[in-house]
């Protein structure tokens, strides 16, 4: 055999050893390929107990102001915390009572502003006050004269002057109190024609006028023979028992079972206790009342009777109205007695 065909079969030999390996290698590779890969369906190619599946992780659950406490509000500055400021409220002083409008208690029905005698003006009132409807009877109505004032518990207001155009009504305040502006009421508008004329034994009180407000003209006062009653705690002394006091006033003191009255707390004599009234009696017609408790007379105080009457003879002659300051069961009120004319 020559060299040259020995050279022949080497290569032929060599050729088809690389093309062998180099088969394997590429049928070797597409295996790996192929068992890498995944396969659709592979978790149910197998039994049940086959199926590999995750492991748990494990979980823990936390109440959201921890998180917050160690999340949220910490302090990555280092520094302290600030405190929280205490916020203080304002305390509203509502000890204070709202004040009370006149308008809201009553309403001004009628008027008589007589100018040539302030005394005999008068206006009539109805309460809207359910508290004050109680004290004035069913119908709610009062008549009201200058210096009444309302029924508990709205006795601190006054009225202060009646005029044309309605009923100046005055607040006492309390010493150290906010003094109160004066309060206007005024009647409500009617009908055109309707006229209020009030009479006496006398005659007319007042002349007739064409309207219902605004001021009386001048006219002649009205005296009665014996005493009426014209308002609240408001007396006109009639003719005849002006009289009979003139002549029988210690008698008729006597009628009344009377003592000094001392106060409780001093011990001092302040004031004239009127312990019984007979029914019928002058006393009683003049308003006095059981457990009444005389304290001035036109501002003078009096502890007995003897002072008393020694005080109206001496002042006889200066005085047309006398205001008698009584007290009864600590509620205090003031009588007024208009004196007849000559």
């Amino acid at each position: 055999m020559n060299l040259s065909l020995i050279q022949n079969v080497a290569w032929l030999g060599s050729a088809a050893l690389a093309g062998y390996l180099g088969w394997y290698l590429f049928d070797f590779k597409q295996h790996q390929i192929e068992r890498l890969a995944p396969q659709p369906n592979a978790i149910f190619s197998g039994p049940l107990n086959d199926v590999v599946r995750p492991e748990p992780i494990d979980t823990a659950d936390f109440d959201f102001p921890v998180v917050e406490r160690l999340y949220h509000q910490m302090n990555w500055t280092g520094k302290p915390k600030p405190k929280p400021v205490d916020v203080v409220a304002e305390e509203v002083d509502d000890s204070e009572e709202p004040l009370v409008k006149v308008a809201s208690l009553l309403d001004v029905l009628f008027i008589r502003a007589a100018s040539f005698d302030p005394a005999q003006s008068l206006a009539l009132v109805s309460y809207t006050d359910s508290n004050l409807r109680r004290t004035a009877g069913e119908d709610g109505l009062e008549q009201l004269n200058i210096g009444d004032h309302l029924p508990t518990p709205h006795q601190s207001i006054f009225v202060q002057k009646i005029l044309g155009k309605g009923v100046l009504f005055g607040f006492e305040v309390a010493e150290g109190d906010e003094e109160r502006e004066p309060e206007l009421l005024s009647t409500p508008q009617l009908e055109s024609g309707i006229e209020i004329v009030k009479v006496g034994p006398g005659g007319v009180l007042a002349p007739k006028v064409e309207s219902l407000f605004g001021p009386a003209l001048d006219g002649p006062i009205y005296n009665p023979l014996e005493t009426v009653q014209i308002g609240a705690n408001r007396f006109r002394v009639g003719k005849e028992d002006a009289k009979q006091f003139e002549d029988n006033f210690a008698s008729i003191i006597a009628m009344t079972d009377h003592r000094q009255h001392h106060d409780p707390d001093t011990r001092q004599p302040d004031g004239i206790e009127i312990t019984k009234v007979p029914a019928g009696s002058m006393a009683a017609k003049h308003g006095a009342k059981e457990g009444d408790i005389i304290k001035s007379v036109n501002g003078h105080p009096v502890t007995t009777t003897q002072e008393a009457i020694k005080y109206a003879q001496n002042n006889a002659e200066k005085y047309t109205t006398w205001e008698i300051l009584v007290e009864n069961q600590g509620v205090e009120r003031t009588v007024y007695y208009e004196v007849p004319e000559e």
